[in-house]
C-alpha cells in the first residue's frame, strides 16, 4: 500500500500468559504500519472485535475506498460486523 488508510489488516492473536490466555485484535494500516485501533481480552468474541472496528471508524470516519482484510475467522463473518462495515 502506497497511501495511508487504504489497505487495512486485522487478525485476533492468542498469547500465553501465566495462568490465563489473551488476545489481541489490532487494525494495522498497510501503508505506514500505525496501529489504528486495537483490543485486548480475555475472550476471542465479537465484542472484542466491534470495539475495535468501533474505535478505528471513530478516529477515522471518513474512508472512502478503504479495502480491510481479515482472515475468514467467524467474527468476522458476522453479520453484526458486516453491517458495521
Amino acid at each position: 500500500a502506497i497511501i495511508p488508510n487504504r489497505h487495512w489488516f486485522t487478525d485476533v492473536t492468542e498469547f500465553h500468559l501465566k495462568d490465563q490466555k489473551l488476545y489481541l485484535s489490532p487494525i494495522i494500516d498497510g501503508c505506514t504500519q500505525e496501529i489504528i485501533s486495537y483490543n485486548i481480552s480475555r475472550y476471542p468474541d465479537l465484542k472484542q472485535v466491534m470495539t475495535m472496528l468501533d474505535d478505528a471508524f471513530e478516529k477515522h470516519p471518513a474512508l472512502n475506498g478503504l479495502i480491510f482484510h481479515s482472515d475468514r475467522g467467524w467474527q468476522y463473518q458476522h453479520q453484526a460486523y458486516q453491517a458495521a462495515l
